[in-house]
């Protein structure tokens, strides 16, 4: 009978043997179902290849720049994975009073190593299939096409609004009146609108320098002013409702058309209202909105609709360049608003005008 090694008793190598079958499995187990996950995101990938094309891009380039890391779920989820890579660890260091001292000092640091690449991987598997499922989500939803361009197009409006209520109220403050409709010379002909002698306030001096205030807008000189395109009428890269950027003057020039009008009714021609004088309340008058038909070059004297003919209806009223459903408005109080199509006409009327006594209930839209 030969004789039993003392270096690797039978009880011991069998103990060994075992851990490695139970880590095996577990192994494979593992494999096998981050295996499984990745053939299901890669399945459903392959059913729209075509849109991740179409949309991901914009969609990305849109939010990106907007998201913000939540960093107390970040350092929860890291504490919690080290956690559990602890718990694992002290149930093995549990489990190894039960194995011989030698396989204990082989196996259960290769163990821990190894269980902690298995949770790496299997989070990586998770994590993938929900990218895939997220790519492939963005370019399939309309949300792409409709929702995007129309929050993207009606944020950027709001925040042009926002700018032009900072600079009438700037205006205001070293004037003591807000800018006229309309400035006409002493003979009574139209000089220039309402935008012009916001330049200085909306960081475009050296624009407005060059600008004659005596002669007409469209006078030979101060067309070539006029066919630059400040950034507070720009539509940026978006689709819009009305493709029309541009219109032709009869000389030829083409001028940048401004997508803004204010309330007539806040901006009179050839005079200028003060903030007492909107004894409505700021809160409760429209002083600037969004237009979608028949624009004006942006320094074209005008400028000027009526709120009260109806949002996105009337073709000299106030409409969205984005939908079809609402209409940005910006508050003599410097807020900004979005009206629906469906507000109450009265009401509407009693937000354009500012000092006619009218009372706005609450809740009216």
């Amino acid at each position: 009978m030969p004789p039993v090694s003392e270096d690797k008793p039978l009880d011991q190598e069998g103990s060994s043997t075992e851990l490695q079958i139970v880590v095996k499995v577990i192994a494979s187990c593992l494999l096998l179902f981050m295996l499984f996950l990745v053939i299901m995101g890669a399945v459903y990938l392959l059913e729209v290849p075509f849109r991740l094309i179409a949309g991901w891009a914009l969609f990305l380039n849109e939010k990106l720049p907007h998201i913000r890391p939540d960093w107390s779920a970040l350092v929860i989820g890291v504490l919690a994975y080290f956690i559990s890579w602890g718990v694992m660890i002290g149930l093995l260091s549990r489990f190894r009073t039960y194995l011989p001292e030698r396989v204990v000092q082989h196996r259960t640091r290769t163990a821990g190593v190894a269980l902690l690449g298995f949770m790496s991987v299997f989070l990586a598997g998770i994590s993938m299939i929900g990218i895939v499922h997220q790519f492939a989500w963005m370019p399939n939803d309309s949300f792409l096409y409709t929702s995007t361009r129309e929050a993207s197009g009606r944020s950027s409006t709001a925040n042009q609004l926002r700018h032009l209520g900072l600079a009438n109220h700037n205006y205001h403050d070293l004037n003591e009146v807000f800018v006229s409709g309309i400035i006409y010379s002493e003979n009574g002909k139209a000089l220039h609108g309402w935008m012009t002698p916001l330049l200085p306030y909306l960081d475009y001096e050296g624009l407005f320098e060059e600008i004659d205030l005596t002669a007409p807008w469209d006078s030979k000189d101060n067309l070539v002013v006029f066919a630059e395109k400040p950034e507070f009428i720009e539509r940026y890269s978006y689709p819009v409702r009305n493709e029309i950027f541009h219109i032709e003057h009869a000389t030829g020039i083409k001028l940048p058309v401004a997508p803004l009008a204010a309330n007539f009714r806040v901006f009179p021609r050839n005079q200028s209202l003060k903030l007492s004088d909107i004894s409505d309340g700021t809160t409760q008058t429209l002083m600037c909105g969004e237009v979608s038909k028949n624009l004006q070059a942006w320094g074209q004297p005008g400028h000027l609709r009526d709120p009260a003919l109806g949002l996105n209806s009337h073709p000299y009223g106030f409409g969205s360049n984005w939908t079809s459903q609402n209409v940005e408005f910006l508050r003599c109080d410097g807020g900004v608003w979005s009206l629906s199509n469906d507000i109450d006409p009265e009401v509407l009327k009693k937000l354009s005008t500012p000092n006619a006594g009218d009372e706005i209930p609450p809740g009216s839209f």
